[in-house]
């Protein structure tokens, strides 16, 4: 996808569908131009795109600093889950925010991502009973 003068990668997220990202730098007009061709077909699709400005971003995450604390993992895989609250921060709810794990050792790598709490809450109960 052509945004302006930007060329965006589109990556296949899969049932023919593709996602990109673009961010703009200024409000105004923009016009995107997607191509798509293969062995039978070439398609061209045009779009103005209209920026009205920009959100202020501030992040008020809760617990912090943010802290995973300390832990032995098995000779498997291990996973942790620590839920960050961002209700007192503005426009997170409006703007992608994406988290970025920053460290790894040797030992043990850090990733982050959206994780299902719940399960990983109820995996690591005592067998017959569940964590609430």
């Amino acid at each position: 996808v052509e945004v302006g003068d930007d060329l965006v990668t589109l990556t296949h997220t899969g049932d023919g569908r593709f996602q990109g990202t673009w961010s703009p730098t200024v409000p105004g007009s923009v016009s995107a131009v997607l191509s798509f061709s293969n062995t039978w077909m070439d398609v061209t699709a045009a779009r103005t795109i209209e920026v009205d400005g920009f959100l202020d971003l501030t992040l008020r995450p809760s617990p912090n600093p943010i802290e995973l604390g300390t832990w032995a993992g098995t000779r498997g895989q291990s996973e942790r889950c620590q839920v960050i609250d961002l209700s007192a921060s503005t426009n997170a709810d409006r703007v992608p925010v994406t988290c970025i794990a920053d460290g790894s050792s040797r030992e043990a790598v850090l990733t982050c991502g959206p994780v299902d709490c719940l399960k990983l809450l109820l995996l690591a109960a005592p067998p017959g009973r569940s964590r609430s």
